[in-house]
């Protein structure tokens, strides 16, 4: 069944909309023209194609819904020669029936168990979601909040943001938790002390031992490097001393491609040249190399190193680890000395026939390696008892878990063995569910099976022709096309095409229609549970055939009252006061009148609204709709004396002219004074400008007369015809 029907943004209806909830088995909606009805119809046929409309049906049973309305005339009577049929179960075969009354018996109570178990679900989880909402209360403000644990803050990290998460931390804790013999007060006093500071471990820096003693021992620094001695030339340059000076200048003279010596400006010959490349051999060229790569990684290394020392001395967090007036006054000298030794070694590589002596600065760096070596200990310890601090920290939040969830342990047992008990019984159904829906399954494909079996289109034929006849329309009926079709046919054979009157097709579109409640357009769907949505039946219709159709609601709507329908739910929409008050004449038990809810629908400056009168009808006549129409306007907030003036006017016609046989002479005269007549006169004349006519503003402009006189003016006329009873009894029943 559908439970509730919203309506925005289509047609009359703005993005308030209307609601209709309350729904019942039998639904009647009455409105005039152009107050929405054909647009309640479409959206109730395909609420998808309407995004800003909700058309809810009970959650795990939609029907299918079938509607009656001018789009259904137009798609499925468009070609009367070639009509879809109509599947509807035969009868004939008793066997048969009785299988399928059986299958369709165990497919409903089935269905209703399977419904019934899930409104058990529902209630269940409603009880759990109480029940988790009253215990995830009770831990926040027992707990969290309580004066006795809120000191406890970082003991409730991960829990502090949510209920449910904190609750379930409490859950988790119970399950685990040991009894501690700790009272509330001492384990305080040990958070206080542990949780006070919160110390952090301390990266160990990395600091490489430079080995340079090797190059500072090495024995090259000691040892002249000069040019071969068996040249010529050699004698001379050892005598002065010049071995470097003449390197430098052969060095010149190549890299300058000189032919005339720059100092004694004589050409320098080809032998001259020999002599020298002879002089200064591979030899002299390997040890100046050797030289190089000394003084590269001797610099190399311990410029590292002193780099590393300095990081120390300049990181804030370190510095209390270490010995750093020793370090530094260290790092001093080592700096010192390796400055004195990288000028003694760049003075070598320069003149490679020097002789130079390195400082060994083995016991400085010994020196500067252990006072690091100490502080890298010491961090070690820190960080160690920083690791001891969590451990400890960690047996203290079990501690203080555990004296909690002792504490209130009755409630928290309590809440987990109902959760526990409400989830089996959940599952349990849940499983039943599971297992219902499969065997609901097995019967449909039963069902389907001896459907099949049963169900032809023959039986709509034979039903409509009937009615046709016994109502004389004869000229015209129902054949059968082929296997799966139908044509409508003149008693000569021949095709009706678009010969017949708009009231025939009415009719008999209708009647067509009425066949598919009871069948439908497959033999699967034949005699399935549907939802019936009925628009305007009775347009273009004489009255004799709007009697029948009247009586085929009427037979419908008994029907669904006494649950012996495959319509499980039915909505009437009609603008027509005698078919309202024709298919609404119900059986006065309570039991059924309760089966029906009715609505009317209204339009306010071109706006539908909707007022709901449950069970209660609020149309017997069109007299008494008009009532109810004037006292609903005057009531509103948005009065319009237009529209009330015309209500006016048609109450007054029909009471005091048409049934009461007075004229307006006689109403007038009623009143006793000149005075009150005036105020009569000025009514009369109002309602009949009001309806008929175009005011002209020279002389009247109805906005001002209040509507408190209005009406008193109008009430007052059937005092003084001595028809207050009726004027009370209307008004008050409107």
């Amino acid at each position: 069944m559908i439970e509730k029907i919203v309506i925005r943004n289509q047609a009359t209806f703005d993005d308030e909309g209307c609601s209709f909830t309350q729904l019942k088995p039998i639904n009647v909606i009455y409105g005039e023209n152009g107050t929405g009805k054909t647009t309640i119809s479409r959206i109730l046929y395909a609420p998808s194609n309407f995004s800003d409309c909700v058309v809810e049906q009970r959650a795990g049973f939609a029907l299918p819904v079938l509607v009656y309305n001018r789009d259904f005339c137009n798609n499925n009577l468009s070609e009367l020669n070639n009509i879809a049929g109509v599947y509807t179960l035969g009868e004939d075969n008793v066997e048969n029936q009785h299988n399928l009354e059986e299958a369709q018996k165990k497919y409903k109570d089935l269905k209703d168990k399977i419904e019934q178990n899930r409104k058990r679900v529902n209630s269940i989880s409603n009880e759990i979601n109480k029940s988790e909402n009253s215990f995830f209360t009770f831990c926040w403000n027992d707990v969290l909040l309580s004066a006795n644990y809120s000191k406890f803050t970082k003991i409730f990290e991960g829990g502090r943001n949510s209920r449910k998460k904190f609750a379930h931390l409490i859950i988790t804790h119970f399950e685990h938790h040991t009894t501690t013999t700790k009272t509330l007060e001492e384990l305080s006093f040990s958070y206080d002390t542990l949780f006070a500071n919160e110390p952090q471990p301390i990266e160990t820096p990395t600091v490489i031992r430079p080995n340079v003693s090797d190059i500072e021992a090495h024995s090259i620094w000691a040892t002249p490097i000069v040019g071969h001695a068996d040249v010529d030339i050699a004698g001379l340059i050892k005598k002065y001393d010049i071995s470097d000076w003449v390197q430098k200048g052969k060095t010149i003279i190549q890299d300058n491609n000189l032919a005339v010596c720059p100092l004694c400006q004589q050409t320098i010959d080809d032998s001259l040249i020999q002599k020298l490349n002879l002089l200064f051999d591979d030899r002299y060229e390997e040890q100046r190399c050797i030289l190089s790569q000394l003084e590269t990684q001797y610099k190399s290394t311990l410029n590292s190193f002193i780099n590393s020392c300095r990081s120390i001395l300049g990181n804030a967090e370190l510095i209390k680890f270490f010995n750093t007036a020793s370090m530094s006054e260290e790092l001093n000298k080592l700096i010192e000395l390796f400055q004195s030794n990288v000028e003694s070694i760049t003075s070598k590589v320069q003149e490679p026939s020097r002789s130079i002596n390195l400082i060994q600065t083995d016991s400085i760096l010994n020196s500067i390696i252990s006072i690091i070596d100490e502080g890298i200990e010491i961090i070690g310890t820190h960080n160690k008892s920083i690791k001891n601090i969590k451990t400890e920290r960690e047996a203290l939040s079990k501690e203080i878990w555990s004296y909690i969830v002792t504490e209130h342990s009755t409630t928290i047992e309590t809440y987990l063995k109902t959760s526990k008990n409400m989830l089996s019984r959940k599952k349990d159904l849940e499983d039943h569910i599971g297992s219902d829906i499969q065997a609901l399954e097995q019967i449909d494909a039963e069902i389907l099976k001896i459907k099949s079996s049963m169900s032809s289109i023959e039986a709509a034929i034979e039903s409509i022709n009937a009615v046709l006849k016994f109502y004389n329309l004869t000229n015209f009926r129902l054949e059968r096309k082929d296997q799966f079709r139908y044509t409508i046919k003149r008693n000569s054979g021949e095709d009706v095409n678009d010969t017949l009157s708009e009231g025939e097709k009415t009719f008999i579109s209708f009647l067509y229609f009425y066949q598919l409640i009871k069948g439908g357009v497959t033999a699967a769907n034949a005699n399935e549970d549907k939802i019936v949505v009925i628009d305007d039946p009775i347009s273009s219709l004489d009255s004799n055939i709007l009697y029948v159709v009247s009586s085929l609601i009427k037979d419908l709507l008994k029907d669904i009252s006494q649950s012996v329908s495959n319509v499980k739910q039915i909505f009437i929409l009609t603008h027509n006061v005698f078919f309202h008050h024709d298919v609404t004449q119900r059986n006065s038990n309570k039991r059924e009148r309760d089966k029906y809810a009715f609505w009317i629908l209204y339009r306010t400056h071109n706006i539908t609204k909707a007022n709901h009168f449950d069970s209660k009808n609020p149309i017997t006549s069109n007299y008494s709709l008009l009532w109810h129409e004037l006292k609903r306007i005057v009531t509103d907030s948005n009065y319009d004396c237009g529209i009330a003036l015309n209500i006016m006017r048609r109450i007054y016609d029909y009471y005091f002219k048409f049934i009461g046989h007075y004229n307006d002479d006689n109403i007038i005269d009623s009143f006793d004074n000149e005075s009150e007549q005036k105020i009569c006169r000025s009514l009369l004349c109002n309602i009949n400008d009001g309806s008929h006519v175009v005011f002209e503003d020279i002389y009247y402009v109805p906005g001002q007369i209040p509507k408190e006189l209005q009406l008193d003016v109008f009430k007052r006329i059937f005092e003084q015809m001595n028809h207050i009873e009726h004027f009370n009894m209307m008004w008050n029943n409107a």
